[in-house]
């Protein structure tokens, strides 16, 4: 038997409160180790799982990336500027809109459309190459849609970074071709670009000439009509006004002129008389002449006498200056008469003058509202001439400099290494995959698990206490499982040994056993003879009984060992075993083991008292009640469950029938457990077989 690393006998799991507590004392001091133990256990036992997609899956990749072709990416960036536009009648018409989302989305969309796809595909001759090329299945009218359609696929815009820059890339088996057709798809772009806008100045020229040639015509028929009415209502055009007012402007400064003069004439003329004549400037010289004429009078007649000569010539001098004085100043008298005079009459002759050109001018003031008018809209039809003439001009000037709304900033260069497929990418995305998919098959395979594989899932399921294990025969052996389950020296002799200390442990020494399982071929009747044989070898009297009338195999294994030697060898009778020495009672023809019949047996008190162990080999629950019926008899029922092969919900539905009211205690058994299998790897029950425990098997 196998002891545990405090000496004791080992046993397996639950069967003991100080091994428990052991364990649960180790846990908790390495919990990160027993993680660890766990984790590598699952992949222990799901190792295959794990391997087989963590292999397929890369090589699946591996075989379809073999079979993908080589595709390259070549691109370019273009920077979208619009430039703007001086003349206000162009901002009206080719007028850019500001840079939005949508504005960029528009320009990524016609960078990307049909019309650019379906122009390169033709200029590049796309329709042959391979990649490009439409299917022979596709008629022939739809193959040329079919190239633009995977030609435009090809393409792929997206601007960079929220900006105004766009990211131009062409895919293509061919990385020349690649690069030549984002270059194209450039160049097709800012030709559209400048077509649009020279054309969109076209139009607004054709339109502006138009324009022009129309307000001519109009302003042609405005002044004409404008002639003739002006002859018609005699309204001619002077220097500064019409001609009726610039003689009315005249005549009435004429006029003013004319009352100043008279003004002045009748001042002169009513100046005190003669007092305005001997202002006159010959009247005053005169006078002048006249008073030095008399000082030398005075100053002869003085200094030579009144009848001197000399005095009377100065006598008859002053004399004759003041008659000529007189008739000067009479005859400047009768002048500033005249003067007033035709200032008079020149007046009066400007004033009626005046009256009849006033009489002119009312009626020019009447055809002069509707001359107004026309001279207005005239007026207005020239200006807008002129305004229309100076943008035509500066229309030219922008058509001659104009520029595309987009420049490109990097042009497209055939790439070195292929864009398509990405092999190491998607080799280790593979792998992953791979593995994940292991992992997780591994987990579905754990967490799924429908059947029994260790004894601590027995008890999770079940709520049963595990006794033990019985190991599974392998090779040669197996002609015989029941003799050698029970060899010395081997694993299943002392699984054997453990399990009846552990029986004696868990329910208390019973004395007599049913053992069963929920259907047929768990076992249970092998182990039954096993677990027999093997405590007769320890020294026990045991008793045998085969309980299953349906399936009697207990007998048949009995009468077959007959034939080997030893006892009695009757169906029906008690014999011992050559092997160990225990009795046996087969299945009889008369059923004598039938529930009622081994009921007295088993009452009598001889029975009890010449045996240590009474084993009975019950039918399983599922198929008999006579399980249910010996289970009663009994004292303690071992529940066999068949290792991987029993299914969980058929053994819970067995458990339930057999806890019955008053229904004895029951343990449960897993038999042909094999401690090498990957199912188990990092459980308990793997280290059965160890290579440490091999010194105890053999002792």
């Amino acid at each position: 038997m196998l002891d545990d690393a405090d000496g004791r006998l080992y046993l397996g799991r639950g069967w003991g409160e100080t091994a428990q507590t052991g364990a649960a004392s180790a846990a908790g001091k390495d919990a990160h180790g027993a993680m660890l133990d766990r984790v590598l256990g699952v992949i222990g036992r799901q190792l295959w799982a794990i391997l087989l997609p963590l292999v397929l899956i890369p090589g699946i990749t591996g075989i379809a990336l073999s079979r993908m072709p080589v595709l390259y990416t070549a691109s370019g960036k273009v920077l979208y500027d619009p430039a703007g536009y001086t003349p206000d009648v162009l901002q009206s018409i080719v007028k850019s809109d500001p840079t939005t989302d949508t504005v960029v989305a528009s320009q990524a969309a016609i960078l990307a459309s049909g019309t650019i796809a379906h122009r390169m595909a033709q200029a590049l001759d796309l329709g042959r190459r391979s990649g490009f090329r439409p299917s022979p299945t596709v008629p022939l009218a739809e193959q040329p849609h079919a190239v633009d359609a995977a030609v435009l696929k090809a393409i792929s815009v997206s601007p960079v970074d929220a900006s105004r820059v766009f990211s131009v890339s062409f895919t293509a088996r061919d990385p020349t071709v690649a690069a030549s057709a984002v270059n194209l798809i450039l160049d097709l772009y800012l030709a559209d670009q400048l077509a649009a806008k020279t054309g969109a100045l076209n139009a607004a020229d054709a339109w502006m000439q138009a324009r022009a040639a129309a307000l001519n015509a109009k302003l042609l028929t405005e002044e004409a009509a404008l002639a003739r009415y002006r002859a018609a209502n005699g309204l001619t055009q002077g220097v500064q006004a019409r001609i009726g007012t610039e003689q009315m402007s005249a005549l009435g400064a004429e006029l003013m002129r004319a009352e100043n003069d008279l003004a002045g004439a009748d001042a002169k003329q009513t100046a005190s008389g003669g007092r305005a004549a001997g202002v006159a400037q010959n009247v005053v010289a005169m006078r002048l002449a006249q008073a030095q004429v008399q000082a030398q009078l005075d100053a002869a007649r003085t200094r030579l006498g009144p009848n001197h000569p000399q005095v009377r010539a100065l006598r008859e001098q002053l004399a004759t200056l003041q008659a000529a004085t007189g008739s000067e100043m009479a005859a400047v008298h009768a002048d500033v008469a005249g003067d007033a005079d035709a200032a008079s009459a020149r007046l009066a002759s400007l004033r009626q003058s005046l009256l009849l050109l006033k009489a002119e001018g009312v009626a020019e003031a009447q055809a002069e509202g509707p001359l107004a008018a026309m001279e207005q809209e005239a007026d207005a039809t020239r200006k807008l001439r002129q305004t229309l003439l100076a943008q035509m001009d500066r229309t030219a000037q922008q058509a001659a400099i104009q520029t595309p709304d987009a420049r490109i900033l990097s042009r497209a260069e055939p790439p070195l290494t292929p864009s398509s497929p990405k092999v190491m990418l998607l080799m280790a995305a593979g792998v992953l995959a791979g593995l994940a998919t292991g992992l997780g098959l591994a987990w579905l395979r754990e967490a799924g698990q429908l059947t029994f594989r260790t004894e601590a899932e027995v008890q999770a399921a079940l709520a049963l206490p595990v006794i033990g294990s019985l190991p599974l025969i392998k090779g040669r052996a197996r002609r015989d499982v029941a003799r050698a389950l029970v060899a010395d020296g081997g694993l299943a002799a002392r699984q054997l040994d453990s399990l009846r200390a552990r029986l004696r442990l868990t329910l208390g020494d019973p004395r007599v056993i049913a053992v069963t399982s929920s259907r047929p071929g768990e076992g249970k009747s092998t182990f039954a003879l096993a677990f027999a044989r093997r405590a007769a070898m320890g020294g026990e009297r045991v008793l045998l009984i085969d309980g299953d009338r349906a399936r009697p195999n207990l007998s048949r294994m009995v009468l077959a060992g007959s034939r080997d030697g030893g006892g009695d060898r009757t169906a029906g009778a008690l014999s011992r075993d050559a092997l160990s020495g225990c009795a046996i009672l087969p299945m009889g023809d008369h059923g004598d083991t039938t529930p009622t019949a081994l009921r007295g047996v088993l009452a009598r008190e001889s029975g009890r008292r010449d045996f240590d162990l009474i084993i009975l080999d019950a039918p399983p629950v599922q198929a008999s009640a006579d399980a249910l019926a010996l289970a009663d008899l009994a004292e303690a029922v071992l529940f066999c469950l068949q290792w991987r092969r029993t299914p969980q919900r058929l053994a819970a539905h067995a458990r339930r029938l057999l806890a019955l009211p008053n229904a004895r205690p029951i343990a449960a058994v897993l038999t042909q457990l094999d401690p090498n299998a990957r199912a188990i790897r990092g459980f308990p029950e793997a280290e059965i077989g160890a290579r440490a425990y091999a010194a105890y098997i053999r002792r």
